[in-house]
């Protein structure tokens, strides 16, 4: 993989000439004069949170009762978890047009949507499908 990438990525240069330490210190200053992005970091660190909390319990609720299934396949649900990828490109060009803010609510609300589906049908494969495909 590394060798793909030095034969296909450009050659850039940085425009900074900044020793690491000041470039660590320049992402401070810029946490602080960008609402936005403080916004969106402290946002995205509690939506981490939340995802993690959903998808360490999940392989632990779906092996138990009723479902009763395997290691293999409770490893399967990460695979619905690759439409994060996907999901990720598209909020990326969602991003121009709603707004970081507009973009970030209503991730939150499909967040919330899921956990919803969890409560309410967390003991069916589709539910717990639902689950893991709304929050990544």
């Amino acid at each position: 993989m590394g060798i793909l990438l030095k034969v296909y990525l450009p050659a850039s240069t940085p425009t900074a000439q900044m020793r690491y330490p000041q470039l660590i210190g320049s992402m401070f200053s810029l946490f602080q004069q960008h609402r936005s992005l403080r916004d969106s970091a402290i946002t995205g660190a509690l939506w981490f949170a939340a995802l993690n909390a959903m998808r360490t319990t999940l392989a632990i609720h779906v092996m138990d009762a009723p479902m009763a299934y395997t290691v293999q396949q409770a490893d399967l649900f990460g695979l619905v978890g690759l439409a994060g990828i996907f999901g990720a490109r598209l909020s990326g060009r969602f991003v121009h047009t709603l707004g970081s803010r507009n973009l970030i609510t209503s991730g939150l609300v499909l967040i919330l949507f899921a956990f919803a589906v969890r409560v309410l049908w967390g003991n069916t494969l589709i539910g717990e499908a639902w689950h893991s495909l709304a929050a990544p």
